[in-house]
């Protein structure tokens, strides 16, 4: 069953893009994909999105940077959640401090997706 939320995937590495948008579109209606801190933004100005699921390592603004623009700038208050392949303490404590709700590691899985969908947006 789908539910009705509006998604954006900020990631620049094409393989991990399909992926992560083949996991959610199985439970999701709406994903709309960036590659870059910069394009997430623009998205971001033009929709409305109920979680982001955001890579910390951009090759323009780093997510952590693209974050704090959300919280700071556009005022958005939508659960961001960061995206990275290293499972490190002390960036988890800083992607939480500068705005982030939450912190994944890559490989993402779809028990990965559903838990933070079931916990960020109340669903399924």
């Amino acid at each position: 069953m789908k539910t009705n939320s509006n998604i954006l995937v900020v990631e620049d590495d094409k393989i991990a893009q399909m992926a992560i948008k083949y996991l959610i579109k199985e439970i999701e209606n709406s994903v709309d994909v960036a590659d870059t801190g910069k394009k997430a933004i623009e998205l971001l100005k033009k929709n409305e999105y109920d979680l982001i699921f955001m890579d910390i390592g951009l090759p323009d603004i780093n997510g952590i940077e693209v974050a704090q623009l959300i919280r700071t700038e556009l005022k958005k208050v939508m659960p961001i959640i960061a995206l990275t392949a290293h499972n490190d303490k002390n960036k988890r404590n800083i992607c939480i401090q500068k705005g982030m709700n939450d912190f994944i590691e890559k490989p993402i899985t779809k028990e990965k997706i559903l838990i933070i969908i079931k916990k960020y947006l109340g669903l399924l």
